[in-house]
């Protein structure tokens, strides 16, 4: 049986990987937003959560100033953290920021609303890039679904 893949990147960029389980339209909106700062962006689309597609991964990871995961679940063992562990176990070692919900009780509300207050959105994603990024090569690789 054939091994399954995260999806094709929609562009290849070269300094930051990002990867995502949030909506697609949250992971394509900073292709243009960070272009117009300058930064080269890439999308990948992880179909799948487990198991982590090392081999994709590694092969970005490794060439990336930083990896950005961006998810609509909660960070603490979601998608970020299996991300971190491979990186770990790969022994590439590359900052990584995490977007998603805290692992705390979320009151009610507009979800909109919601994301915006706890930062998941793609302005914080990118407010968050730019500031790992000031001192470094300015490029993004994005990974969404």
């Amino acid at each position: 049986m054939p091994r399954e893949r995260w999806g094709m990147l929609v562009r290849a960029g070269k300094a930051c990987q990002v990867c995502s389980k949030a909506g697609r339209q949250d992971a394509q909106a900073p292709l243009q937003l960070s272009e117009r700062d300058g930064y080269s962006v890439a999308v990948l689309n992880p179909r799948f959560v487990k198991p982590v597609d090392v081999e994709t991964l590694g092969s970005f990871a490794c060439r990336a100033e930083l990896v950005i995961t961006f998810e609509d679940h909660v960070l603490r063992g979601g998608f970020g953290s299996a991300v971190l562990e491979e990186l770990n176990t790969l022994g590439i070692s590359v900052p990584v920021v995490r977007i998603g919900w805290p692992d705390q009780f979320i009151e009610h509300g507009k979800v909109e609303q919601l994301r915006e207050k706890y930062g998941i959105s793609v302005q914080a994603a990118l407010g968050k890039a730019r500031a790992q990024l000031r001192s470094r090569v300015k490029a993004l690789t994005f990974a969404a679904k």
